[in-house]
């Protein structure tokens, strides 16, 4: 299948994303939505019924969370290179790969968040 558009379409995405994202004081963004990951990314994928995520981040970091299943496809039709599966399976809570992924990525316990905690 390949890309749709030209790689450097989607790093122009990319950028006007990253910069929003940090144009709103955040450090990345985590996203559900098929279309989003495709429109950023390239992504284009079947498995869409199943749990996926993508973070981006403010300093250009893109990472996906997906099925093993949607492996090949995440290869093929994106621009994404850091992709992490998580395993479908009977007790899985891929909540806890979201957080894993976070916090390899340096994403988890920001200055900024433990300064907006309220004061007593």
């Amino acid at each position: 299948m390949g890309l749709h558009f030209a790689r450097e379409e989607y790093a122009e995405r990319q950028a006007r994303c990253c910069r929003e994202i940090a144009a709103q004081g955040l450090d990345g963004i985590l996203l559900f939505k098929q279309e989003s990951m495709y429109y950023l990314t390239g992504y284009d994928t079947s498995g869409y019924l199943y749990f996926q995520s993508m973070l981006i981040g403010a300093d250009g970091a893109v990472a996906l969370l997906t099925r093993s299943g949607d492996l090949a496809s995440a290869r093929e039709t994106s621009v994404v290179e850091d992709i992490r599966i998580w395993v479908d399976r009977a007790d899985a809570n891929p909540g806890n790969d979201i957080r894993d992924m976070l916090a390899s990525l340096g994403f988890m316990g920001s200055a900024s968040a433990s300064s907006t905690t309220p004061s007593a």
